[in-house]
């Protein structure tokens, strides 16, 4: 006779759960205080916008922020209000978070301090700033890798004033593409932008200094309406 199998001799043990399913990958934690890897369109957005913002003129300016800003969401509007509210003097902060009002306190930044508002908007959702409104998760959702410096770039180089512009410049031999390969959003923030479009400009550096004189002196017409 076969005597009896001991008990558990030739029964397959259950499955462990979730034996066999590969794990996730484990989400990208944000750093506070430095910015994510912006994207390549992120980075072709920003040499574009540093580029417009040290070529045009005052109304140039306004008016490309103007439209810029219209295309953000109200959250993202709300950030850029913050953020001038932090960054600005009493006299130049933005009284609302419009489009058309956010656009002339950034034609007025930039008249007085150039290049400005590239680094104004690198810095928002930095160091808690959006600690109010959920945190800098949220912030990051909100504007994407490129931070909100990449939204209103973005939207910015679109717009119907910047479109004959940047044509302008590529028909000049300005090459945007060596200009977006030494995009550092840290370098922004802090205020050191090394290899941007300060120093990749070529054959726009008398037409700079010579907005920038017209701009010490408040020469161009109209420029005053901007601190009205």
């Amino acid at each position: 006779l076969t005597p009896p199998a001991a008990p558990g001799v030739g029964v397959t043990p259950p499955a462990v759960p979730g034996a066999g399913i590969t794990p996730p990958a484990p989400a990208a934690v944000a750093v506070p205080g430095r910015a994510a890897t912006p994207t390549a369109a992120d980075r072709a957005a920003i040499a574009r916008y540093e580029y417009l913002l040290q070529t045009s003129d005052p109304h140039q300016v306004e008016a490309i922020h103007r439209e810029a800003f219209a295309r953000l969401t109200p959250q993202q509007r709300s950030q850029v209000q913050a953020g001038m509210r932090s960054e600005l003097r009493p006299s130049e902060q933005p009284r609302t978070a419009d489009a058309p009002e956010l656009a002339r306190a950034a034609a007025r930044t930039e008249a007085l301090r150039p290049g400005a508002m590239a680094g104004l908007l690198a810095r928002v959702g930095r160091s808690g700033r959006t600690s109010q409104s959920g945190g800098m998760a949220k912030s990051a959702a909100l504007v994407g890798a490129g931070g909100l410096l990449g939204a209103v770039a973005g939207a910015a180089v679109v717009s119907a004033v910047a479109a004959p512009l940047l044509a302008q410049a590529v028909a000049t031999g300005i090459d945007f593409d060596a200009i977006a390969g030494g995009v550092d959003l840290d370098a922004i923030a802090s205020g050191v932008d090394l290899g941007g479009a300060g120093d990749l400009v070529s054959g726009a550096g008398e037409a700079v200094s010579g907005i920038g004189e017209q701009l010490s002196n408040f020469e161009i017409p109209g420029l005053r309406d901007l601190f009205g």
